[in-house]
């Protein structure tokens, strides 16, 4: 049996798209970041990622807010840009660098993902450079 995603039943396959554009059109969104940081290596080891950093010993501090500000999206350039896109937790500068031996698999999983989609679709990938207006 599946489990409830909460979608609707028979869904389109761009729900979510749909869903989030619905939202921006009527107002902003805004997510706080959140980060533990690591206070005891041995009680916290970066290559173990099932155990649990309790937040009494690393509690959870906000480092950011992301805002996405009300905005209609949609056009076919823009959607094409975005196909186009490939996402990677890896896209930081050095200093936040995902770590552990799940991020290195991430890592080899992701790349391996956007390579099979963009040929695919055959598309190159495209990186932002600020200059896209759409």
């Amino acid at each position: 049996m599946l489990a409830n995603t909460g979608a609707p039943p028979n869904a389109a396959p761009d729900y979510l798209r749909h869903v989030m554009a619905e939202q921006l059109r009527r107002e902003s969104v805004a997510f706080d970041l959140l980060v533990q940081l690591q206070t005891d290596p041995r009680r916290m080891p970066v290559e173990d990622p099932r155990i649990r950093r309790e937040p009494a010993r690393a509690p959870w501090r906000k480092v950011a807010t992301l805002r996405i500000p009300t905005q209609t999206f949609g056009a076919p350039a823009q959607l094409q840009f975005a196909e186009d896109l490939s996402y990677s937790p890896r896209h930081s500068v050095p200093e936040h660098q995902p770590l552990g031996g799940v991020n290195r698999c991430r890592r080899t999983i992701y790349q391996a993902i956007a390579a099979f989609r963009h040929e695919a679709n055959g598309r190159k990938a495209v990186e932002p450079t600020g200059a896209n207006q759409f």
